[in-house]
């Protein structure tokens, strides 16, 4: 149901989008399920182990408004790295700024090169704010500019979003293992997507989220 709801549809007005790792999992590199994900300058070295972080992409509307979800592909690296920030072409391929409608949104980001890069490149009909977490910078003040919803907002920042994510990591059981056998743990995913249907769904009455249930799946 999560899913199907999180592969249509378009948000207006303010939208915060921004990368989260919900788990990290060290994995032997010998591992086959992971060897299309291995690369040539990681397999040059001697290392004892590589390091996954798996990480979803998000956009949601602020005020509590609606989030999708997309995630994104494993990602190898050496001990002790620390989680990657998203990509172009993880961007790209992820969808998510697809859910922005053009011409009808302010995206809100961080300072992650891709956002600015791919937004100018493939989505020009979208605003882009953004904010430099690596200084420090976690709101600034913008000029708002008229949508067809009316006036954006006169602040940038992903604060909205990031208060998310801690939403997301206590619906995940802190004793779920992050592998099963030599694979991600398909129960990170199956929480992940529960916890993202209860919180497109929380308004209005039980019955009504309900019977929508319900009807989805006749």
């Amino acid at each position: 149901m999560a899913k199907r709801q999180n592969s249509r549809g378009q948000l207006a007005g303010d939208q915060e989008v921004d990368e989260h790792g919900i788990s990290l999992s060290h994995v032997s590199t010998t591992n086959a399920a992971f060897e299309k994900y291995r690369t040539k300058k990681l397999m040059n070295k001697k290392l004892p182990y590589f390091l996954n972080y798996i990480r979803v992409v998000g956009l949601r509307q602020r005020g509590g408004g609606r989030l999708y979800l997309s995630f994104l592909p494993p990602k190898l690296l050496p001990p002790k790295s620390r989680p990657p920030p998203i990509s172009e072409e993880e961007l790209i391929n992820s969808g998510i700024l697809k859910r922005a409608k053009p011409g009808s949104c302010v995206v809100h980001t961080d300072g992650a090169q891709a956002y600015p890069s791919v937004i100018k490149r493939s989505f020009r009909k979208l605003r882009h704010q953004s904010v430099a977490h690596s200084r420090m910078e976690f709101v600034k003040p913008v000029r708002p500019v008229r949508l067809p919803s009316g006036w954006s907002a006169s602040s940038s920042g992903t604060q909205a979003i990031d208060s998310t994510w801690k939403q997301l990591d206590k619906a995940i059981p802190a004793e779920l293992h992050t592998k099963a056998g030599h694979v991600v743990n398909p129960l990170l995913e199956e929480y992940t997507w529960c916890w993202l249907y209860r919180v497109n769904n929380c308004m209005g009455d039980g019955f009504t989220t309900l019977g929508s249930y319900v009807r989805d799946h006749k």
